[in-house]
């Protein structure tokens, strides 16, 4: 997927600035393929707990959310939940662990990450030191439906909210 790019994404001016000036998050993200437009677009703003409206295409399909803490949420480290009308897909990434899945309700694997720990090497093409992720995308029957871009952009957008709240 070379032909790949992901932009933070604002829905207005207001929420770009908000997100400048580092008031308030209130971004999400665009990844855009040869194939493929995904906006993950944060919805109820002033919300504590993120809520994101998904859309490929221009066409919602689902909503990204934060667990609540009492259910689940205060055990993990991205306490996020993908759901869709027919079908719920849970981030899994324990604290002081480096990996990070994503499960459908049968419990098999649509994303696995790895994430570097510590890395002081220099990428070859930017030139600039930082966090690596392994990405592996599962070949379950269930997201057949939906593109590799989703579950790319729907990661990142949970990567970014970690990094945040950190």
């Amino acid at each position: 997927m070379t032909d790949t790019i992901w932009t933070p994404y604002f829905s207005n001016n207001l929420q770009k600035w908000l997100s400048i000036f580092d008031v308030f998050p209130v971004y999400g993200v665009k990844l855009t393929s040869s194939e493929h437009e995904i906006i993950i677009k944060r919805i109820k703003v002033y919300s504590l707990r993120p809520h994101y409206c998904v859309l490929i295409d221009g066409e919602e399909i689902g909503h990204l959310q934060m667990r609540k803490l009492l259910k689940g949420g205060i055990k993990q480290q991205t306490p996020y939940v993908f759901s869709n009308s027919n079908q719920i897909y849970q981030f899994n990434n324990p604290y002081f662990s480096t990996k990070t899945m994503i499960s459908d309700e049968d419990s098999q694997k649509v994303l696995m990450a790895q994430r570097s720990f510590f890395d002081l090497g220099k990428n070859l093409v930017t030139r600039r030191r930082g966090e690596k992720h392994n990405i592996a995308i599962g070949s379950v029957e269930s997201n057949a439906s939906y593109p590799h871009e989703l579950w790319i952009a729907l990661y990142i957008q949970v990567m970014i909210n970690k990094q945040k709240e950190q």
